[in-house]
């Protein structure tokens, strides 16, 4: 709302008509013939309190705020730093972190392999004794059933050769009951 002409002296009016009403009551500051005096004094106050708020409180308030404005430009360059910072060992870590997968990656493959290698070469060596211990045991049983067969042509020899006697009542010579027993194991 803009106040006009009118309404200042409406104000004007009814501010010296308290004022000569409140005189009576002895107000020295409503006394209408010491206006003029307050005004000029009011005046040299204003500037006065301006001069000093404009030289000595505002150039305070002006060094607090810039310095508080250099805190917070320096605390955010200071908080960038360490980001960046941080940033750059997070890289550095998740590198190094990596590095390490790959060298155990690697390693593990590496004892794979080896693993892998010393059981064929297992496997191979363990065949290979298991070919002779076969071959060895094959030879023995071979032996064993030579000599069985062997054991087993005396013994149906001898058999024979006493049932040959108790039937025929005389002696028969070894030669002809090996001669007979040979045909008939041919045959």
């Amino acid at each position: 709302m803009r106040i006009r002409a009118p309404h200042i002296a409406a104000i004007a009016a009814v501010t010296l008509t308290a004022a000569d009403a409140l005189a009576k009551t002895e107000l020295p500051q409503l006394d209408s013939s010491s206006f003029g005096n307050q005004l000029f004094w009011l005046g040299i106050t204003f500037v006065t309190l301006y001069l000093i708020v404009r030289n000595m409180v505002v150039p305070n308030i002006a060094s607090v705020l810039d310095s508080r404005a250099e805190t917070i430009a320096d605390a955010i360059a200071k908080a960038e730093a360490f980001k960046r910072h941080a940033d750059e060992a997070k890289g550095g870590a998740e590198a190094g972190s990596q590095h390490a997968r790959n060298r155990a990656a690697e390693l593990l493959a590496t004892a794979q392999a080896d693993a892998a290698k010393h059981h064929a070469d297992a496997l191979a060596g363990l065949n290979a004794t298991l070919a002779t211990e076969s071959d060895a045991a094959q030879a023995t049983i071979t032996k064993a059933v030579a000599a069985a067969n062997t054991e087993l042509e005396q013994a149906a020899a001898g058999l024979a050769r006493t049932i040959a006697e108790k039937l025929l009542g005389s002696t028969v010579d070894e030669a002809s009951v090996k001669a007979a027993i040979s045909s008939k194991k041919a045959a």
